[in-house]
């Protein structure tokens, strides 16, 4: 989400680049940041040059740093660029014609993080609960079988005994482990 939103809205801010029109690009920014439902904590428009065109109220200076590195990082690639640590991207921003107007930086709440861990648990933790059920079920047919088999067979055989029939042979009698 982060990348496909932070792309999205660095193309819709080419052709409000090339206006110059520092409330349409306000707009656009605040727009992406909205959409996120709360995720983009905030972002950065910087020119060719690295001015900083526009940048959301939200952003502390240690972001402001961060985002600068990446956008410039992004602007020499003219690709997307992104820190994995801090969960930042920076995307082109590109006009009509394909030339490069800037740069959108961007700076993704961990949620995204948090959510995709909590994810993974939870996919662990009902694989492990699987795999425990299946386990438990197995040693439940493993005791019935081994044990719970003999020893019924035993009881059916004692009690045949006693109510006289002395013929009766009982079962495990002739095994050498007891």
């Amino acid at each position: 989400m982060a990348i496909a939103s932070t792309t999205s809205a660095a193309a819709g801010l080419g052709n409000q680049m090339a206006t110059g029109s520092s409330s349409a690009l306000a707009q656009v920014v605040n727009t992406m940041k909205a959409q996120s439902n709360g995720l983009a904590d905030g972002a950065m428009l910087l020119d060719t040059n690295g001015a900083v065109l526009f940048q959301s109220e939200a952003i502390g200076a240690e972001d402001i740093v961060t985002l600068a590195a990446l956008g410039r990082q992004a602007m020499q690639s003219g690709q997307m660029t992104s820190n994995a640590a801090t969960l930042d991207f920076g995307g082109p921003v590109r006009d009509s014609t394909g030339d490069l107007m800037g740069v959108l930086a961007v700076d993704w709440s961990s949620a995204i993080l948090i959510g995709t861990i909590q994810a993974e648990l939870m996919r662990n933790v009902a694989i492990a609960v699987g795999l425990l059920a299946a386990a438990l079920c197995a040693a439940t047919y493993m005791l019935r079988h081994f044990l719970g088999r003999p020893l019924q067979a035993i009881s059916d055989a004692v009690q045949n005994v006693s109510t006289g029939d002395y013929t009766t042979v009982v079962p495990g009698t002739d095994r050498e482990d007891e």
